[in-house]
């Protein structure tokens, strides 16, 4: 609209348009700064909890009263199924059967208690080669991996868009990689919780997988850590590799989608860990 002494309403308007466009685009940057700071401080606070939030051990009154009770449940099931097993052997006069009901339940006793021990040293030692991976890679922890591999203060200086549309990104990388540790460590303490149960099927021969399933989803479980630490650390060689290259705003722009995407496929660690195991795919 024009604007001169002969159309005063015509500045006006003009005036009222520009200090809109100039609010709204001012409050549009401070939400996108926000969204940036908030991104910026998730990953970092990521990077810093991600080793010991993911450490398991198996203790406490809570965990020794579950697993109490599913011994329990385990030992009960272990005597029904050794007797339908000793059933079946001896409706099909198949006296190699009864060895097995013997086999199984030795199994079963020896086995529900040896587990977790296993079990506690599996996830120590995938802790320990995790970190070796780490320190091979940056020589130094994992939060100094995490910060080469995406730098939440190094998006700050996009554009608004770029900076909204990043943190966006960012934030829901972050959460993934959370949530997927954080099911992980449930899923190990429940699987450990039902051990008893798993290792009584040994009883019986139309039970007698579920003690390979458990032994594979334990160990899909347990090794999906380091996978997780795989990724990060071949991501991260290849984006060293792509940092090196010339372009600026651009190619500083195309580091930080890569090392986010790379954060988020990380997140699907444990989906990946447990198709690797045969009776799961």
């Amino acid at each position: 609209m024009s604007c001169g002494f002969s159309d005063p309403g015509g500045c006006l308007a003009d005036l009222a348009a520009s200090a809109a466009s100039s609010v709204a685009s001012g409050a549009f940057s401070a939400i996108a700064h926000d969204f940036g700071s908030a991104a910026a401080a998730v990953t970092t606070w990521l990077w810093g909890q991600i080793s010991s939030a993911t450490a398991i051990s198996f203790g406490g009154s809570g965990f020794a009263l579950d697993w109490g009770i599913t011994l329990g449940i385990g030992m009960i099931m272990c005597l029904l199924l050794f007797l339908v097993q000793v059933l079946a052997s001896a409706l099909r006069r198949d006296f190699s059967g009864l060895g097995r009901a013997l086999r199984g339940v030795i199994i079963a006793g020896l086995g529900t208690f040896a587990a977790l021990l296993v079990l506690q040293s599996l996830l120590g030692a995938v802790d320990a080669l995790s970190a070796d991976v780490v320190r091979a890679v940056t020589g130094g922890s994992i939060q100094q991996m995490g910060a080469k591999l995406f730098d939440g203060t190094a998006i700050l200086s996009t554009n608004p868009a770029g900076l909204l549309l990043l943190a966006l990104i960012a934030l829901a990388a972050c959460v993934v990689v959370w949530a997927a540790m954080m099911i992980r460590k449930l899923l190990v303490i429940v699987m450990a919780v039902f051990c008893p149960i798993a290792f009584s099927g040994a009883a019986a021969d139309i039970t007698a997988s579920w003690v390979r399933r458990w032994i594979e989803a334990v160990v899909a479980l347990a090794v999906s850590k380091l996978i997780l630490v795989l990724i990060m650390a071949i991501g991260l060689s290849v984006l060293m590799d792509r940092a090196g290259s010339t372009g600026g705003a651009t190619n500083s722009l195309t580091t930080s989608v890569i090392g986010l995407l790379i954060l988020l496929m990380g997140g699907f660690a444990p989906w990946l860990a447990i198709k690797m195991v045969h009776f799961s795919g």
